[in-house]
């Protein structure tokens, strides 16, 4: 069962993965981040430290994004064409960048398809949907929110998605004070501009209709989790259930859910 996190920097998906990955172990479930997953599929979990098991993940899943690119070219070649069109104030370095993030969280992605048992839950902060924010939010030039239907159509799609909200306040006010790789020279309009096109891709994204049946959305600002009605199958319930008490674990109230289907 793979799900995978979305939202805004700022918005809380790392708070709430750790939340969760609790509960599942607290409650015997066999859950893992992304990163332990991989590093233990070559028996390298017991690397601490985040900068040697970030490079250990980035280069095993480079490997693997590499060995599957048949079954995901269409979609690199739109990355491909995105990145290209962008102008002149992205760098080359920063549209590299951009590239092997996707070509990354495309890896982690295959790995976990095919190395994760039925009965195991896979948490990713940031996966295959995530590159939304990496291709089409930037500073120098408004998003193509018609090209992003396009990108829902051709990236990979997780079990059970979670897309986590904030309000556009506490997000440049957290982005502010923590910094982004991609606002250096940040300031409060910089800022407020390029999380206010962050969540006008996240928007547009939650409402694409391949999404409609495996969406629970987390309204950080509230504290409330929105599920669908209908989710693919038992095991995404159950997964909602866990994100819900996640969520519910961090709060002093008590949240309000809508039904989730057995």
């Amino acid at each position: 069962m793979y799900v995978e996190f979305i939202g805004c920097t700022g918005a809380g998906k790392s708070t709430l993965v750790g939340r969760v990955l609790a509960i599942c172990r607290a409650r015997g479930v066999d859950a893992w981040t992304e990163y332990d997953f991989v590093l233990r599929q070559l028996r390298l979990e017991w690397v601490t430290g985040r900068l040697p098991r970030g490079l250990l993940v980035n280069l095993i899943a480079l490997c693997a994004a590499l060995w599957t690119w048949r079954a995901n070219r269409a979609f690199y070649r739109f990355a491909a064409r995105l990145l290209a069109r962008l102008p002149a104030e992205v760098s080359w370095y920063e549209r590299l960048y951009i590239g092997r993030d996707v070509l990354k969280n495309i890896g982690i992605y295959a790995i976990v398809r095919r190395r994760s048992a039925p009965g195991q839950l896979i948490l990713l902060d940031e996966g295959p949907l995530h590159t939304a924010h990496y291709l089409f939010v930037h500073r120098a030039v408004e998003p193509d929110l018609a090209a992003l239907d396009a990108f829902a159509r051709l990236a990979p799609l997780p079990d059970l998605l979670v897309y986590v909200t904030q309000s556009a306040a506490v997000l440049v006010e957290r982005t502010m004070a923590r910094g982004h790789k991609r606002i250096p020279d940040r300031t409060p309009a910089k800022v407020a501009g390029f999380v206010g096109r962050a969540i006008a891709v996240f928007e547009r994204l939650a409402r694409q209709p391949a999404l409609a049946d495996r969406l629970l959305v987390v309204d950080g600002g509230r504290d409330v989790l929105v599920g669908q009605s209908e989710l693919p199958n038992a095991a995404a319930a159950v997964a909602a259930r866990l994100i819900w008490a996640g969520e519910a674990a961090g709060a002093g109230f008590a949240h309000t859910q809508t039904p989730i289907a057995p």
